[in-house]
C-alpha cells in the first residue's frame, strides 16, 4: 500500500515503513521478514535483498537495545555486502521514551540508554537518537486545536497535588471530575496526542506564563527529540543521496565485469569471450571515476565498515577522527573544530590530521591495504585543505 501525505519533510524522501520485527504477533513479524528476505534462501528472498540494497538509508526503531536488534541489524549489515553502504547509513531510534519512567522526566534516562545502544551497537549503526514519537507527530501534523489549550489551561489551575494525583495513571486522569467543565472524551483526546508525560510538561508550562498554542507545541517539538533525528537524516542521508546510488552503480559495475571475466565461454560461445583489453579499460574507467573527489564521502563510509568490522585496527585517536570526518556535516566539524571556524583555521586542521594519517600510513609496519586504508583518509583531509584555501576570504 502507497500513501502521499502533504508534508513538506516527505518532499524529497520516500519511507518504507515495515511493520516490525520480534513484534507482538508472528504474522506481522512474517510478514517483516518476507518483505526484506531476511531468513529467506529462496529466489524471492534473494530478489527482495537485492532490492532493499538500493535503499539509502535504514531507521531503526526500538523501544529499548535487546540482543534481537543487534542480530538483526547485522543481518542488514550484510545486505549491503557488495554496495559500499556500512554502519554509517543506518540510525538506531529508541523510541517511546515516556515509558522510560513512571512519572518525572524521563530525558535523563533516554540519555543513559542512548549512549549505552550507541556502545552495544557501535558497529552497526552510526547513532542512537531518543526520541518521543507521539509528541513530534502531535507537534508536526494538524491533530492539536486551540480547544485542546483552553483544556489544558483548565487543567493547569487547578491544586498541584489534586492534578498531581490525575496523572498518576491513564486511569486515573480518565475517571477525575476536576476541573467539572473537562468531559471524558476530552481527557482521552489529550492522552491520544500528549499521554501522561505531554499533559504534565504543557500543564507546567501553561503555569511558568506559556501563552497559547504556538509556544505549546514548539515545547512538544523540543521535547519530542525529532529535530535531531531529522537532522541526521537530512543532512547525513539525503545529501548524499546522489553519491550513494551513484556507488551502488559502480558497485553493480564492478561485479558485473568481474562475473564476466570469471565466466568460462560456453559451447557454442569459442573464441566469444569477454575482450581482456574491454575489461581492463572499463575497470581503468571506474577507478578514475571512484577517484572523484564527489565519491570521497563514500570511501570513508567503506573505511569505517573495515574499521567497525575489525579488517583494519587504528589507535583511538585515528579512529575518532575518521568517525568525525564521515559523520559530521560542516567542514570545521569534520576536522575537529566548532562550527563557525574561519577557513584558515579549517584548512590548518585539514592539515594536521592529513600529516597524522600520513605519518601512520607511512609506519613500515603498516601493510598494503592499511596504506590504501590511510591514503583514502589522508586524500579526504587534503581535499577539505584545498576547498577550504578555495574559500573567500
Amino acid at each position: 500500500m502507497i500513501v502521499h501525505l502533504s508534508n513538506e519533510r516527505l518532499r524529497n524522501l520516500t519511507i518504507i515503513d515495515t511493520p516490525g520485527l520480534n513484534t507482538v504477533t508472528e504474522a506481522n513479524e512474517a510478514v517483516t521478514s518476507d518483505l526484506l528476505g531476511l531468513d529467506d534462501d529462496s529466489q524471492s528472498g534473494a530478489d527482495s535483498r537485492v532490492a532493499m540494497t538500493e535503499a539509502d538509508a535504514l531507521v531503526f526503531l526500538m523501544p529499548h537495545v535487546r540482543a534481537h536488534d543487534a542480530s538483526v541489524l547485522g543481518q542488514f549489515r550484510n545486505l549491503f555486502d557488495g554496495t559500499g553502504l556500512s554502519a554509517v547509513n543506518v540510525v538506531g531510534v529508541l523510541s517511546k521514551i515516556d515509558k522510560l519512567t513512571p512519572d518525572g522526566d524521563p530525558w535523563p534516562t533516554a540519555r543513559r540508554l542512548a549512549a549505552r545502544a550507541r556502545q552495544e551497537l557501535g558497529s552497526v549503526v552510526c547513532d542512537v537518537i531518543p526520541v518521543n514519537g507521539l509528541l513530534a507527530e502531535t507537534a508536526l501534523t494538524d491533530r492539536y486545536h486551540e480547544e485542546d489549550t483552553h483544556v489544558l489551561r483548565q487543567l493547569s489551575q487547578m491544586d498541584d497535588l489534586d492534578l498531581e494525583d490525575q496523572l498518576l495513571t491513564q486511569s486515573d486522569f480518565l475517571a477525575a471530575d476536576e476541573p467539572a467543565g473537562i468531559s471524558p472524551d476530552q481527557r482521552s483526546r489529550l492522552l491520544s496526542m500528549l499521554d501522561l508525560h505531554g499533559v504534565t510538561i504543557t500543564t507546567e508550562a501553561l503555569r511558568d506564563g506559556a501563552e497559547g498554542t504556538r509556544q505549546l507545541l514548539e515545547l512538544l517539538l523540543d521535547s519530542s527529540g525529532i529535530e535531531p533525528l531529522s537532522q541526521l537524516v537530512s543532512e547525513l542521508f539525503t545529501r548524499r543521496a546522489d553519491a550513494l546510488k551513484a556507488h551502488a552503480g559502480l558497485a553493480a559495475l564492478r561485479r558485473l565485469t568481474v562475473t564476466r571475466a570469471d565466466t568460462p565461454a560456453g559451447p557454442g560461445d569459442a573464441g566469444q569471450g569477454p575482450d581482456p583489453d574491454q575489461l581492463r579499460a572499463v575497470h581503468a574507467a571506474l577507478e578514475r571515476i571512484e577517484l572523484a573527489p564527489e565519491l570521497y564521502d563514500l570511501r570513508l563510509f567503506e573505511g569505517l565498515r573495515r574499521l567497525d568490522d575489525g579488517e583494519i585496527k587504528v589507535p583511538d585517536e585515528l579512529a575518532s577522527d575518521l568517525r568525525r570526518l564521515a559523520l559530521e556535516s560542516s567542514p570545521a566539524e569534520r576536522v575537529g573544530l566548532a562550527a563557525g571556524s574561519s577557513p584558515s583555521h579549517v584548512r590548518e586542521a585539514a592539515k594536521e590530521c592529513a600529516k597524522k594519517w600520513a605519518r601512520w600510513g607511512n609506519d613500515p609496519r603498516r601493510g598494503p591495504r592499511e596504506e590504501r586504508f590511510a591514503d583514502d583518509v589522508r586524500g579526504a583531509y587534503e581535499l577539505m585543505f584545498h576547498q577550504a584555501s578555495e574559500e573567500p576570504r
